[in-house]
């Protein structure tokens, strides 16, 4: 191997270790989650962490439309439980739908600091953004 083949697969080497953690982080749901507002304009937090074989996620905190914090029913309670990997970024589980007071299957996308939560209750499907707060 000559001095420029020795150089390349240094690079190479470098640019992938650097870019590891960013792929990892890409691909794991645990941390906390900015919703998009709900038909009130009302926000909240969920912490997505490991639970049993999956990931779970809890209503931590709610804001109101200005970004207030404000108290809510639904801080505290489980938002999705059962999740787990069905591909790369790629989760499926369960999810409560606290308008409709009820649990329907869901997946999960994340894909870096952008999370797509979708689920279906029958042939009706309901999708949202959320972003990575932490």
């Amino acid at each position: 191997m000559d001095f420029f083949e020795m150089q390349w697969s240094g690079f190479i080497t470098a640019l992938f270790l650097s870019l590891a953690p960013l792929v990892a982080q890409a691909e794991n749901p645990i941390g906390t989650w900015h919703t998009e507002p709900d038909a009130k304009k009302q926000t909240a937090h969920v912490l997505v962490t490991k639970c049993g074989t999956g990931f779970c996620g809890e209503m931590v905190r709610a804001f109101d439309q200005s970004g207030k914090q404000i108290a809510h029913k639904n801080v505290g309670k489980r938002l999705f439980w059962d999740a787990k990997p069905i591909g790369k970024g790629d989760f499926a589980g369960r999810a409560y739908v606290p308008l409709l007071g009820k649990d329907f299957p869901a997946t999960m996308t994340v894909t870096n600091s952008r999370m797509i939560v979708k689920g279906c209750g029958g042939p009706v499907c309901k999708s949202q953004r959320w972003t990575r707060v932490n």
